[in-house]
């Protein structure tokens, strides 16, 4: 669904027809005629029918070889492989193949076609050297020998200069020669085996030892092209005005690629370019879809992601894919930086159900508490046991309901003046959801409050918890301890509730920090294996009533002999019979008598019971 018009687009810059059909790739797909592949979202070719290849992503280690699909970044190459050609990190191996990209290796290779293998469809399937039609999977060296980087720094024009005198005597045998602009200046980068030293001497002068760099898209214009060697200097003036750029170079051509954050107007050579975006800022360069919940939520539709809302929303119908939970994941992969959150936040419509606002329990205020909230009502026991547990820590902890609207709290607009005066006298925070933590933040805006997620606090406390285990971290918990086995992913559960729109994962863990995700799929959460279980406070309170009753008896000769002075003092009776309470609960805990309190209104309780907790209360307020 929507998919087709997410298609559409050929560059940030330019929409085409929407194809009748979009078919995500699979190895067993028979292929129709006349379809056209799409390797990446920000750039393709229009057709009828388009092959979806982003994520048919993967490696196959052969020895002195790999065997990448085509769906694959050379990110994820170079995270793990050293090869002898590689492109762009942003773009996939099928993409530089398909669009005949700049390579590293440009110098001594010229093309990528003339150093790979591939398994191709062209009407049928091939082996072999690329031909054309769409690459499935490409087959590629490993570098075998140690490659020596130098430098040599100048301004532009001398090493332009110096490029030209290079090549208009001899051919110089480096395997990459490029012209680099990034934030430590302009340089001319080569590299070359450590065997070819003597070949390479006499262009040695003036070089510095090198480290291996990695082109990228580095802002919101990029272009990308190929002029005759003779005709380099027509870049200087596109050079001098770059955020960064890669100028490979070779005796017959030089490739380019030039990110800037201003339009550059008649740059020659140009085959691809991303320019003014029809699409509110989104340069479609995917980074946010593969870390977007609410696409996995809907089947991996890229449409539903922010890439597909900002496409959608040139179309008029943003609100038809932006209903998600706000988690803000794409926000830290957006390399333009997107304020991504706000912009779906106009457009969100949360759905969730608060079908319990009433608190149960007492409430105990503190200037440091733990908050319940409607998303984590229904986790009071959880609260009980952390009070008790941060109470035997020597903490001064109460706890408190905020009764606020969830659907307002997620687009970011809750009544700040009530939770304002709600919080009047509190310092600290402490939430049992990842949730309520991260929404909470916005409290930030009006008061200086210190919020505390209660899994990072246990976390902290006791690490032996999670070793050996795999351990999800939810995808609203933004900041946490490191963990030998993390599984940073959404669950779906708390996006389910705020949108409805089903949970199509069955996470895989051994512990989480959620305890929402917890109690949905019966995976334990730290609070779980980490707070202490609750007393019978029923018993207590029972005992309480028994050295009452016991008090009571053994000072009954006392209570009748002040009966004498009923009608004139009624004081006198009243505070003692107080002191009688009092000295009945002297000897429990501060921790437990926190819990009786608030726990007393569901406790099995008879009239007597009510001024013991009246005389409790009293106590520990002060």
């Amino acid at each position: 669904m929507y998919e087709e018009f997410v298609f559409s687009t050929i560059s940030p810059s330019k929409k085409g027809r929407p194809p009748s059909s979009v078919i995500n790739f699979s190895e067993d797909l028979q292929i129709p005629v006349n379809s056209v592949p799409r390797f990446e979202m920000f750039r393709g070719t229009e057709g009828d029918i388009v092959i979806n290849m982003n994520g048919y992503s993967g490696i196959r280690d052969l020895g002195d070889k790999i065997e990448v699909k085509a769906g694959t970044t050379w990110k994820e190459v170079l995270k793990d492989y050293n090869v002898e050609v590689y492109g762009n990190l942003d773009f996939t191996v099928g993409g530089t193949l398909f669009f005949d990209d700049p390579i590293f290796g440009m110098n001594e290779f010229s093309s990528f076609s003339n150093k790979v293998e591939v398994e191709a469809i062209n009407g049928s399937v091939y082996h072999g050297k690329y031909t054309g039609g769409i690459p499935v999977k490409v087959i590629i060296k490993k570098e075998n020998k140690n490659l020596i980087w130098k430098e040599w720094k100048g301004n532009i024009s001398s090493l332009i200069s110096r490029i030209k005198s290079w090549y208009s005597n001899r051919l110089p045998v480096f395997r990459d020669v490029s012209l680099v602009k990034d934030k430590e200046g302009v340089r001319i980068l080569a590299s070359y085996p450590e065997a070819r030293e003597i070949l390479v001497k006499p262009f040695m002068e003036g070089s510095e030892t090198s480290v291996p760099f990695y082109d990228k898209i580095y802002s919101r214009l990029y272009y990308e092209g190929e002029l005759p060697f003779e005709s380099i200097s027509l870049l200087e003036s596109a050079l001098e005005v770059a955020e960064f750029a890669v100028v490979r170079v070779r005796r017959d051509k030089v490739a380019f690629s030039i990110s800037s954050m201003n339009k550059i107007v008649g740059l020659p050579g140009v085959k691809y370019s991303i320019e003014d975006s029809l699409f509110n800022g989104c340069v479609l360069c995917g980074a946010c879809v593969s870390v977007c919940p609410h696409g996995e939520q809907r089947g991996n539709n890229i449409a539903f992601t922010p890439l597909g809302f900002y496409v959608m929303q040139s179309e008029g119908m943003g609100s038809k894919v932006a209903n998600c939970h706000l988690c803000g994941n794409c926000m830290s992969q957006c390399p333009v930086k997107l304020d991504i959150v706000d912009d779906l936040r106009k457009f969100i419509v949360p759905m969730y159900k608060q079908t319990n606002t009433k608190l149960e329990i007492n409430e105990l205020r503190k200037n440091i508490n733990i908050v319940i909230t409607p998303i984590s009502i229904d986790l009071y026991q959880y609260a009980l046991r952390a009070l008790s547990f941060l109470s035997d820590k020597g903490l001064d902890v109460g706890l408190m309901y905020l009764n606020v609207n969830v659907n307002s709290l997620i687009k970011g607009d809750p009544d700040l003046d009530f939770l304002n005066n709600e919080l009047a006298g509190v310092t600290d925070l402490i939430t049992l959801t990842p949730e309520d933590h991260y929404y909470l933040h916005i409290l930030k805006a009006r008061r200086v409050i210190q919020i505390e997620f209660l899994g990072n606090m246990l976390l902290k406390e006791f690490p032996e918890l999670t070793k050996g285990k795999s351990v999800h971290i939810p995808c609203l918990l933004k900041n946490h301890p490191s963990m030998e086995h993390e599984i940073g992913k959404c669950s779906k559960v708390f996006l389910d509730k705020v949108n409805g729109e089903g949970t199509t994962d069955k996470l895989k863990a051994d512990l989480t920090l959620c305890p929402l995700t917890s109690i949905s799929l019966g995976i334990p959460s730290i609070l779980d294996l980490a707070l202490p279980q609750l007393p019978d406070l029923n018993s207590i309170i029972k005992q309480i009533q028994e050295n009452i009753t016991k008090s009571s008896e053994n000072t009954r000769e006392i209570l009748d002999d002040l009966t004498w002075f009923d009608g004139l003092d009624e004081g006198l009776v009243k505070d003692f019979k107080e002191k009688i309470i009092k000295s009945s609960f002297k000897n429990v805990p501060q921790s437990l008598l926190k819990l009786i309190y608030i726990y007393s209104p569901i406790l099995q309780r008879n009239p007597e019971n009510y001024k013991v907790i009246e005389e409790i209360k009293n106590a520990i307020v002060k």
